[in-house]
């Protein structure tokens, strides 16, 4: 008998951010939707449905072969999201602090 792996569903909160960040990090592409799934296919053809659901989702575990390259291009991709997310929650809080210390004072 010859058994393969096929497929899985990831439960997410949004189904189109968490597809293409997970194929944007690993340099996959993601699929066309089918029905309330949005896949994101791998080299060895085990696809990833990304499905949106409103409940509380648990712990979920995904490990994946790469080589020693596409490990070190993944690791590139993530650190420079983390760094614009950095950027981007820097730059808020510096303008909230300038737009509150503008505010009028009520005496």
């Amino acid at each position: 008998m010859s058994v393969e792996f096929n497929h899985t569903i990831v439960l997410t909160r949004d189904r189109e951010k968490s597809a293409h960040f997970l194929a944007h990090m690993l340099g996959l592409e993601v699929g066309e939707s089918a029905g309330m799934f949005l896949p994101v296919t791998t080299a060895n053809g085990v696809t990833l449905d990304f499905a949106t659901v409103d409940i509380d989702i648990p712990m979920q575990h995904y490990a994946f072969l790469v080589s020693e390259d596409e490990f070190d291009q993944a690791l590139a991709r993530l650190v420079a999201a983390t760094q614009a997310a950095d950027r981007h929650a820097a730059g808020w809080h510096r303008g909230a602090r300038t737009a509150m210390d503008r505010a009028p004072t009520l005496v």
